[in-house]
């Protein structure tokens, strides 16, 4: 896996941003197009999790430093 990372007054850092949202809307060519955008930073990492990760796993796993959520507000708030 390729890792990202940005220098400022020489520390490295890379941030990692998760996207929660069912499969039709997280491959809709209007996100692709965000991500897109998004991606052309060095330092951003873009995690798409699965539906069945959003389901199943809890909030608090994710390694992530932003959340990107497309999701009805009752399916994330049973995962928290």
């Amino acid at each position: 896996m390729r890792r990202f990372s940005c220098t400022i007054f020489n520390i490295k850092f890379e941030v990692v941003v998760g996207i929660c949202a069912m499969e039709k809307k997280s491959l809709s060519k209007q996100m692709k197009e965000i991500l897109t955008r998004i991606g052309e930073f060095e330092y951003i990492k873009i995690i798409i999790f699965s539906e069945h990760v959003i389901l199943n796993v809890s909030v608090l796993l994710f390694q992530c430093q932003i959340i990107i959520q497309n999701l009805s507000s009752f399916v994330w708030r049973n995962r928290q």
